[in-house]
């Protein structure tokens, strides 16, 4: 009958060595989920800032419709302060209302609104300038619009001067 010897040298895995190695393995595993949460974050902030960009940028398309399908001295000329737009009638025509658009939750998150301005321009350069400058005079066929969309205390902001030009 042969004898089979046992080596002392044998490797394999102490247990020790397994809960080491399930440690490393864990801690890689929370990083990754840690990257990949912080990137949805990302992500999700990058969409809202688009969006905000995109609805103020048909809020301008929309004012200058406004300002195109109506008379100026009834239209664009005579507003001063903060508007929203909205559709009415059919078909469905752009309107300014008073205030801002608040959001409507779930869903909308946005708020959106227009500050229409009297322009004053320089008497020699005929320049836009700033209210109030002395050697300027109202300019009745330029309107300046600012248009503000917010959100969870971040904002997009435009502005964009509309003319008389019919």
């Amino acid at each position: 009958m042969a004898v089979i010897k046992k080596n002392k040298t044998e490797k394999g895995l102490s247990m020790v060595e397994i809960l080491i190695v399930i440690a490393i393995i864990m801690v890689a595993l929370t990083s990754l989920f840690g990257i990949s949460g912080f990137s949805l974050k990302i992500m999700n902030s990058t969409n809202e800032n688009t969006q905000a960009n995109l609805y103020a940028q048909e809020i301008t398309e929309a004012i200058k419709n406004f300002r195109d399908e109506n008379p100026w001295d009834t239209g664009i000329k005579i507003l001063t302060g903060i508007y929203h737009l909205e559709k009415s009638g059919t078909p469905p025509e752009w309107i300014m209302v008073v205030g801002a658009d608040p959001p409507s939750p779930p869903t909308d998150i946005f708020t959106k609104q227009v500050l229409f301005e009297n322009v004053m321009r320089d008497d020699v350069s005929y320049n836009i300038v700033a209210n109030g400058c002395t050697g300027c005079t109202l300019d009745t066929n330029t309107k300046k619009a600012t248009i503000t969309v917010s959100w969870k205390g971040k904002t997009v902001g435009w502005v964009t001067f509309l003319t008389n030009w019919k």
